[in-house]
């Protein structure tokens, strides 16, 4: 070794150790900088849910926009029909998409018919508010679908659901209604 033969062997051992510490400063700063808390886009700050920088969102011509008149982007999952998927209508599926999945929306899909909200109202509204009440806590929008094939023939019950959603949920920015 060419290094050992000009400093001799404390030389080389004052040199190793020197890199050492400097590859472990270098780690440190690395873990630091992962660490910091920054935003979603990279720009440094905190990470402002969608529903903090978008607001109630708004139908302007052909454009869904945020409350600063900006057209609003999101992109998010559906939740399979509630009465067929019920063990992922809960806080926790929420919360993982919104930090794997990178979530702003997730959508309600209120199974009707087949065993669900017709013979089982209560059930049905149940998961969804879990589901809905985790939207809200993480900032998240959430669009409660009354998912019905036969819809025309459940006008009374579609009308009484949304009813009960809007008075429970009407109040938050956070929610969307959508109408299958």
């Amino acid at each position: 070794m060419v290094l050992a033969t000009r400093l001799g062997w404390r030389g080389v051992c004052t040199v190793k150790s020197g890199i050492v510490k400097a590859m472990s400063a270098l780690i440190a700063l690395l873990a630091l900088a992962c660490a910091a808390p920054t935003d979603r886009t990279g720009g440094g700050a905190l990470a402002q849910t969608p529903v903090q920088k978008h607001g109630r969102l708004q139908v302007r011509g052909n454009r869904i926009v945020g409350k600063d008149g900006k057209p609003a982007s999101l992109a998010g999952n559906s939740f399979f029909w509630s009465q067929w998927m019920p063990r992922f209508y809960n806080a926790g599926a929420v919360k993982w998409l919104k930090d794997d999945w990178k979530a702003g929306v997730v959508r309600v899909a209120v199974g009707v018919t087949q065993d669900g909200a017709l013979g089982h109202p209560e059930a049905e509204i149940a998961r969804a508010s879990a589901v809905i009440d985790a939207a809200i806590k993480e900032g998240l929008y959430v669009l409660i679908d009354w998912h019905d094939h036969d819809a025309h023939r459940h006008e009374a019950q579609a009308t009484d659901f949304f009813q009960k959603m809007a008075r429970k949920y009407g109040g938050y920015d956070n929610v969307v209604y959508e109408l299958w």
